[in-house]
Formats: structure tokens, C-alpha cells, sequence
């Protein structure tokens, strides 16, 4: 038997989950089980998985479900040549969880999240493009998350575009006929 309850909630109701062996049933000394979880109605938290076998031996694996990974709706940002940092802002969902960027060809530093923010739309982070940078190129970033372990790996999050325009000198010009 293999069901999933929440950990440290004494009224919580055991949920049985279906699994598959991986010798199959009645395939003597097993070593893997399988299982899915669908984990679009349980909350996030720390949860126990518990194994019972047939001869009444039975195991708690603590487990913990995390909340949806943070996405990212803006993209590709636009980050110009020739500027020493740039302020650009992230749209999306779960920005608050988010705890560092990084990427091959820039330096990336996140602004805090604001204080009291439960699932953050919108983020400011400043960005720092390497020398190495060139008009056109697209730089993929890992994002680190907060209780995850492993980044999440993002193509094309940042369009390198050109120099912003500048300018160089001002006249004032007056009609002839005034």
C-alpha cells in the first residue's frame, strides 16, 4: 500500500496512490515502485509518503511539494550594448521565489522582494552585460529558486540589442521669418 499524507496534521486523511512495480506483481524481490502524483490540488508543504508492505513492515519517506516554479512573461528582455548596468523589471508569476539569476554573458543582481509579497508579478534586477556581448545575440539564464535544488534552465531570456542612441549636440534654430 503507498499513500501520501500531510506531515504534522494529526486529522489529515491518507491519500492511496496507485503505483507499478518494477518486476510487476507476484515478480518476487522488488527494488523500484512508480508512482505520479498529481499535485494540482494538494498545497504546498512537507508531506510523509508512506510504504506498507505486505508482511506489515512499513516506512515513512518525508517528501516536501513545492509550489508551481516561477514563470516569466516578459521575454526576451531587451539589454543594450555600450551601458555599464541596466535596470530592467521581470513580469510574471512566483518572482518573490527567485532567489538568483545567473547566466554566460552577463552579471545579473535581483532587488529584493517586496516585504510582505506572497507570489510577486513584477521584479526589478539590474543587469551588467559582458565585453564578450555582441547585437543580436539571445543569452539563455538559469534561474534559482528558493527549496529547489537544481536551477531551471530558461532559453532566450535576454535580447542583446545595440547601443541606445545618444545625443551628441543641440542647436537652437529660430525661423527666418519670426
Amino acid at each position: 500500500n503507498l499513500s501520501l499524507v500531510k506531515a504534522g496534521d494529526k486529522n489529515a486523511v491518507a491519500k492511496v496512490l496507485n503505483f507499478t512495480l518494477d518486476k510487476g506483481k507476484q515478480g518476487g524481490e522488488q527494488h523500484s515502485l512508480e508512482t505520479h502524483i498529481d499535485t494540482s490540488n494538494i498545497e504546498p508543504g512537507s508531506y510523509i509518503l508512506m510504504l506498507s508492505q505486505l508482511n506489515g513492515t512499513s516506512h515513512d519517506v518525508p517528501l516536501t511539494i513545492h509550489p508551481p516554479n516561477p514563470r516569466l512573461s516578459n521575454l526576451p528582455l531587451r539589454a543594450n550594448l555600450g551601458e555599464k548596468e541596466q535596470t530592467l523589471t521581470l513580469h510574471g508569476s512566483g518572482l518573490d521565489r527567485i532567489t538568483g539569476i545567473t547566466s554566460d554573458g552577463a552579471k545579473w543582481t535581483l532587488a529584493p522582494a517586496a516585504a510582505g509579497s506572497n507570489e510577486a508579478t513584477e521584479r526589478k534586477v539590474t543587469l551588467q552585460l559582458e565585453p564578450k556581448a555582441h547585437k543580436g545575440e539571445l543569452l539563455a539564464a538559469n534561474l534559482h529558486i528558493k527549496a529547489i535544488g537544481k536551477s531551471l534552465a530558461l532559453a532566450d531570456v535576454v535580447h542583446v540589442v545595440g547601443p541606445r542612441p545618444r545625443i551628441t549636440d543641440v542647436r537652437a534654430s529660430f525661423p527666418k521669418e519670426s
